[in-house]
């Protein structure tokens, strides 16, 4: 669990604030951490353009190891403004006790496979610190693009590999943003 004075522990302590649950962690230290709760569903865009500058993953082999979270959003939000890029945006402007605008973002398709592979750890932080779990039926925007038209999000029915499918960017989803720590 990540509390608001940006220490994790491994549950829910007296006399701190959880904020979200560790769903990556870096070798050198530090990681991701998924918000407790989803912020609505919107759509990722309301324009179809390839973004310049991100990159495009055609296969969710290859998208598996993107884990640029906040990168991804910065680049989306240098396209347009929360009402063309709602997703980015409401993570963007996401905060906590703890957090200001700007600290939270949309995760990066990679994160989702850490969850997949990794959710019975990940909802028990989830059930401990008071957050919603992800099931089968969870669907949440990532940041990665897929092209002009469909971007990737999570999808952990069991037909999925990785826990990822690319979906159109008009569609209402879940976003669920992610904080670097």
């Amino acid at each position: 669990i990540l509390n608001s004075d940006m220490t994790v522990t491994s549950s829910k302590q007296s006399g701190k604030t959880p904020i979200g649950v560790v769903v990556c962690s870096y070798s050198g230290g530090g990681g991701q951490a998924m918000a407790l709760k989803s912020l609505g569903r919107l759509k990722w865009a309301t324009e179809r353009v390839d973004i310049s500058g991100l990159t495009n993953y055609k296969s969710s082999p290859t998208v598996t190891g993107d884990v640029a979270s906040c990168e991804n959003s910065a680049i989306i939000r240098a396209q347009g403004d929360s009402s063309t890029y709602p997703a980015v945006w409401t993570a963007y402007n996401y905060t906590t006790t703890g957090t200001k605008v700007g600290d939270w973002c949309l995760p990066a398709a990679g994160i989702f496979v850490s969850i997949h592979k990794n959710q019975s750890i990940i909802n028990a932080g989830f059930s401990s610190a008071g957050g919603a779990q992800f099931t089968i039926n969870t669907s949440a925007w990532a940041s990665s693009e897929y092209d002009r038209t469909y971007v990737w999000n999570s999808a952990f029915s069991r037909d999925k590999i990785y826990g990822l499918d690319s979906f159109s960017k008009g569609y209402n989803q879940e976003v669920r943003p992610v904080i670097e720590f």
